[in-house]
């Protein structure tokens, strides 16, 4: 799941991993690094977000693309990017999601589920698309 935290969050958790004990003994040389290195993975992210969100062309996208990466992990990312937290899910069923008290209330769900807000929307965003594109798709066969 793809949660927004900050990159001093990030390398703190990281950073307190038991996995990582070794490294910790350089103190704030390791966490320096930590701390970049995340920083530019933060970066490449914010570049590949508008392109997940047209994942047809991210997935058959070449030469293009500002980043190289393999069709594999293309498409691992494009599935973690429209992955959806049972939670958040739940939350939702059985209420139409396009109606504006729906939107209001995305920082209850946030609360609730313990999913951070920009991951609540881009939940709903998501789910919005692939409804509209069900949508279009039926009609297109109903005509």
């Amino acid at each position: 799941m793809i949660q927004k935290k900050t990159s001093q969050q990030k390398t703190s958790e990281m950073y307190s991993e038991k996995s990582l004990e070794q490294w910790r003994n350089d103190g704030a040389k390791y966490y320096n690094f930590l701390l970049s290195e995340i920083i530019s993975q933060y970066r490449i992210f914010s570049n590949l977000r508008p392109l997940l969100e047209h994942p047809r062309e991210f997935s058959t996208r070449n030469a293009s693309c500002l980043i190289p990466l393999v069709p594999s992990v293309r498409k691992e990312m494009i599935e973690m990017y429209y992955n959806f937290d049972e939670a958040v899910i739940r939350e939702f069923l059985g209420k139409k999601i396009s109606s504006k008290a729906i939107i209001k209330d995305l920082d209850l769900v946030s609360e609730k589920t313990n999913v951070s807000m920009s991951s609540v929307r881009r939940q709903v965003r998501n789910f919005n698309f692939i409804q509209f594109a069900f949508t279009f798709s039926y009609q297109i066969l109903n005509m």
